[in-house]
C-alpha cells in the first residue's frame, strides 16, 4: 500500500469527538488527501458547440492510475458523452490540444499532478480516438423562450480509476447548435510516492 503519510503502527492517536452530539468524527480519503496536498481539480467550458462538430478534452495520465470524478453539465439541451480510451497520437496532424490547468486543492502545496488535462485534441490520419467506455445520455431541452431554458446534468459521480500512461478522450455530443458545455474534472489524485 504506498504510504499517505499516516502514523507509524506503533503511534498512538486520538479519536476525535463531536462536543455535542458524542459521535466519533471521520473523514473521508479524498478529505484527507486535500488537506495533504494530493487532490487536484480543472475545469472548462465549451461555448457554443455544435450539434455536427462534439466538444473534446484529453485526459492524459502520467506513470501512476489516477482516481478522477468527471462531471459534464450541458446547458439547455441534450447530449451524449462517450469517455475513451487508449487515444493514439501518432504523430499524423495530431495535438494534446490546449493546456489547461489542474489545481492542487491546498493551495499551499508544491505538488504537481502528473496526468495532463487539455481542451480540442485534434486527430490526423493516423490517430485513433480509442475505445468508447460505457456512454451517458444527458438530459435537457428547452421550453417556451430563452427564459424557460434548462439543461442537464450528466452523474458528476462519474468516478473512474484511470490507467497510467494512457490517453483518455472526453467527447460531448450535443443535440441541438450553440449548446454551452462545462467540464469538471475533480477529486483527481494519485497514489503520492
Amino acid at each position: 500500500m504506498p504510504d499517505f503519510g499516516y502514523a507509524d503502527k506503533h503511534e498512538l492517536t486520538f479519536a476525535r469527538i463531536d462536543r455535542e452530539t458524542g459521535f466519533l468524527l471521520t473523514d473521508t480519503a479524498v478529505h484527507n488527501f486535500i488537506h495533504r496536498g494530493f487532490v487536484y481539480e480543472g475545469t472548462d467550458f465549451g461555448l457554443s458547440v455544435q450539434a455536427d462538430t462534439p466538444k473534446l478534452w484529453h485526459f492524459k495520465t502520467g506513470a501512476k492510475e489516477v482516481h478522477a470524478l468527471f462531471g459534464i453539465t450541458v446547458l439547455g439541451g441534450a447530449a451524449v458523452i462517450v469517455l475513451y480510451e487508449d487515444a493514439v497520437f501518432s504523430g499524423g496532424g495530431e495535438t494534446d490540444g490546449t493546456p489547461l490547468a489542474m489545481f492542487n486543492k491546498k493551495r499551499s502545496s508544491s505538488r504537481m499532478l502528473l496526468a495532463t488535462f487539455f481542451a480540442d485534441p485534434l486527430f490526423g490520419a493516423t490517430g485513433s480516438i480509442g475505445d468508447a467506455l460505457p456512454t451517458k445520455a444527458v438530459p435537457g431541452g428547452t421550453g417556451q423562450g430563452a427564459s424557460q431554458r434548462f439543461g442537464g446534468e450528466a452523474d458528476s459521480r462519474s468516478e473512474w480509476e484511470l490507467k497510467p500512461n494512457t490517453s483518455y478522450i472526453i467527447q460531448t455530443t450535443v443535440a441541438a447548435n450553440g449548446l454551452d458545455v462545462y467540464i469538471e474534472i475533480h477529486d483527481t489524485y494519485e497514489a503520492p510516492e
